[in-house]
């Protein structure tokens, strides 16, 4: 069989980025500049698991690049919506200057904010502060911030940023608007080369509006070049009320005072899953994104020592992925010392990030070393107890109990985050009349995967070179993906809907060939088959290492024991897993969020288009901040039910948290331990989080609860198409399946033109290579 490549964007190296750093220090120029980044929040996102962390656990994407502009010479600091809700841009003002660039970070789920703050910027007129929008929201969707009225949305990281101000700042002159001075080097197309830039071009006969976009942006991979951690919490603004800025930053050691007890830190970014419902591959682009171990370990021990801080979170989204990473930053994290001489765990640190079970399961020698350090919190993706999972990613239920075991014996916190599918009734062991619809869709899943099962067989005995025909219409739309150059006619019928990471190499006259794509259909096939058994991925050995762990069996039989019928767990039994497993250390939180809208995955916009997204909701119109996952979005029509996805969710937090034996338990253990022990941070966690999820949080599911009771919805069948229509610059990895494809010329280069349903253009130089 051929080598089949993943596509990756690509890497920004790091001497660019030093030499470009370096470039604006040397610029006299670059002092005079002022930036302000802005943290959007919206408030009534503010529930669930997510309750309170944006109070208590400071923004650090947004932080890395205010503290980049700080490094590289700018006057610059950071505000934070959520410790400043009244907080008007136009009266921002940092050192005794008005800022010359207004930076915004977001997610998505926060843009009513974004659109707040940037009408109130845009009464200042034409030569207010340049405003970037950037963070979650602009990566997947750079429209919507350019719509909300930024001026530039870049979808890269602080590389992007840097490059980009590099260029901006060079021909500046200092008294002239800022703005002024960029918008006319973006019509002019001065910045094109900037890759991760996103813009609006107006042409000025006909005054139609494009969004250029100057292509995929490449991605440092070694993240040791950004600035230290410390630097960006040096740079927040006090919490206050008032609706312009005080302009004086909270001294670390003061950090606490401001209601802050977390600090997150950069450790890996990138994550080999490929779970249909996550952003995160795509993102970054397939790359595996690292920072240096030690200098990881020294730049944690340094916040810790000028903040007090004692707990930290790592920003990686599968800090399994790269094993050899992994043991590295673990050893140095235990072999760490504070500025006292203690070792970090000693001296009262405890953190950690998030890693997926099968993760665990394969460095099960890695617990002793966790057990060492501070790293003794682990954040797990499980989605589902059910095997096989939703996820498809080695979730099995040996695993979880072998993760477990090994976790009681080294004093390990699991915390759970699962997912609240459609198909999930709260309980399989009752039959009620609420989860007939449940048990419906789980039949129908499980014959589903019984004839894939079949199809993948079929696929995989055929020869890619003889039967590549057979292949591909076997394929089709069976969750298996391939793509043809954006050029080809073929491509509307392969594409997938969404930005899929597979693309073929080997590619003749700009076009896959049959050969090609099946060779990829083949592989994946392959890949599903081995994934879609209960048993397939545990090898006798795998399990024989399991069965050492003291407890095991019979732990493994007491969980088998907790499922219903058909062999599945429903909430309840999933709750209940919990508890059992949860041990002295594990389970002390609970992240059970509903299946939603997530943007940029690959399968965000099927539920626009099979008509099961809500529009409005017993006359209140769905918005932006309503898809956090805390609340049901996504309902079949044909369910007889449509509040039982959220009555079921928020029933099984709260059998959770009222759960009175094991808050017994870590109360007691609390009583007896002093403020640094983990028996007493158990206690506090298990605590606060059953007061922000259930008892603050419960009127906000309620309303949900009793909006969807009413019946009174109606459904959106309209897919969020962008805003525009797109000029891509160099983006041949990016087609948008619902839209027109045309070639076309900007500025005497060769670009393409995606024009979506309802919109229309009237350049006259295109050619048509795709219809919708």
């Amino acid at each position: 069989m051929e080598k089949i490549e993943l596509k990756q964007a690509g890497v920004f190296a790091v001497q660019k980025f030093r030499d470009l750093e370096q470039r604006l220090r040397d610029n006299d120029t670059t002092r005079r500049l002022t930036f302000a980044g802005i943290q959007n929040f919206d408030v009534r996102t503010d529930l669930g698991p997510y309750q309170g962390i944006s109070y208590y656990m400071p923004s650090l994407g947004l932080g890395v690049v205010t503290a980049l502009a700080h490094r590289f010479g700018a006057n610059a600091m950071m505000f934070q919506t959520a410790w400043q809700p009244n907080l008007d841009p136009r009266g921002i003002v940092v050192n005794g200057r008005r800022p010359d660039v207004i930076g915004f970070s977001g997610m998505s789920i926060h843009y009513a904010d974004l659109v707040r703050k940037s009408r109130q910027l845009a009464e200042m007129g034409e030569d207010r502060p340049l405003t970037i929008s950037g963070g979650h929201q602009s990566i997947y969707e750079p429209w919507k911030g350019l719509a909300a009225g930024a001026d530039i949305a870049i979808s890269g990281e602080a590389s992007t940023f840097l490059e980009f101000m590099a260029e901006a700042v060079e021909e500046w002159t200092p008294g002239m608007s800022f703005r002024r001075h960029v918008l006319e080097g973006l019509r002019g197309g001065a910045y094109n080369h900037v890759r991760g830039l996103n813009y609006l071009l107006t042409n000025p006969g006909t005054g139609e509006v494009f969004m250029v976009e100057t292509g995929r942006p490449y991605l440092l991979t070694d993240t040791t070049v950004l600035p230290r951690r410390l630097s960006s919490l040096s740079l927040l603004e006090r919490k206050h009320k008032e609706s312009r800025a005080i302009g004086r930053p909270v001294p670390p050691d003061k950090l606490r005072d401001n209601g802050v007890y977390i600090f997150s830190v950069q450790t890996t970014s990138g994550c080999s899953e490929d779970c249909d419902f996550c952003p995160l591959p795509e993102v970054n682009s397939g790359l595996n994104r690292t920072r240096n171990p030690v200098y990881s370990a020294e730049e944690i021990a340094e916040v810790f020592d000028a903040t007090g801080l004692n707990s930290f979170f790592g920003t990686g989204d599968n800090e399994g992925m790269n094993p050899k990473w992994l043991r590295e930053w673990l050893t140095a994290l235990a072999e760490q010392k504070t500025s006292n001489g203690l070792h970090l765990a000693e001296a009262g640190l405890r953190g950690g990030s998030e890693i997926t079970m099968k993760a665990l399961a394969r460095n099960l020698d890695l617990f002793p070393l966790m057990g060492e350090g501070p790293a003794k919190e682990w954040w797990v993706g499980q989605e589902s107890f059910n095997n096989p999972g939703e996820a498809q990613k080695g979730q099995s239920l040996e695993r979880v109990v072998a993760v477990h075991c090994a976790a009681a014996q080294h004093g390990i916190g699991i915390h759970w985050m699962t997912i609240k599918f459609p198909w999930t009734p709260y309980t399989t062991k009752e039959s009620r009349p609420e989860d007939a619809y449940a048990r419906q869709l789980i039949e129908q899943q499980l014959r589903g995967r019984e004839q894939q099962r079949t199809l993948y067989e079929t696929i995989s005995r055929l020869d890619p070179d003889t039967d590549s025909g057979q292949i591909i219409e076997l394929s089709r739309g069976n969750g298996l993906r391939a793509r043809r150059n954006v050029f080809s006619p073929e491509w509307q019928e392969l594409a997938p809907a969404g930005n899929g990471l597979f693309t073929v190499t080997g590619i003749e006259d700009g076009v896959a060939t049959d050969r090609y794509m099946a060779n990829i259909l083949r592989a994946q096939a392959a890949s599903n088959l081995m994934r879609s058994g209960s048993h397939d991925d545990i090898s006798p050995a795998e399990l024989a290492r399991y069965r050492e762990l003291p407890g095991f069996d019979e732990t493994l039989e007491r969980a088998r024991a907790l499922k219903g019928e058909m062999g599945y767990y429903g909430d309840k039994e999933e709750v209940q897993l919990c508890l059992m497993l949860g041990g002295k250390y594990g389970g002390l939180s609970l992240q059970r969020l509903i299946l939603t809208l997530s943007t940029g995955s690959n399968i965000w916009l099927e539920p626009y288009e099979a008509g099961t997204v809500v529009g409005r909701l017993d006359s209140t119109p769905i918005e932006d901040y309503h898809i956090d996952g805390n609340r049901a979005v996504i309902i079949n029509p044909n369910d007889p039910h449509p509040e039982r996805m959220q009555i079921d969710t928020y029933n099984a937090l709260k059998l959770f948290y009222h759960d009175q034996g094991r808050s017994q338990m870590l109360k007691e253990a609390a009583s007896r331990s002093n403020g640094f022990d983990p028996e007493a941070r158990a206690y506090r966690l298990w605590d606060l989080r059953r007061k922000k999820q259930l008892t603050e949080s419960g009127p906000m599911f309620q309303a949900h609860i009793d909006a969807l009771s009413s019946g009174d919805i109606e459904w959106n069948t309209k897919v969020p198409d962008p805003n525009f229509p797109v000029i891509s610059l160099d983006v041949p990895e990016y087609p948008y399946h619902r839209a027109e494809l045309y070639r076309i010329e900007m500025a005497g280069q060769p670009a393409k033109l995606f024009v979506f349903p309802g919109q229309q253009v009237s350049l006259k130089d295109r050619e048509l290579v795709a219809a919708k």
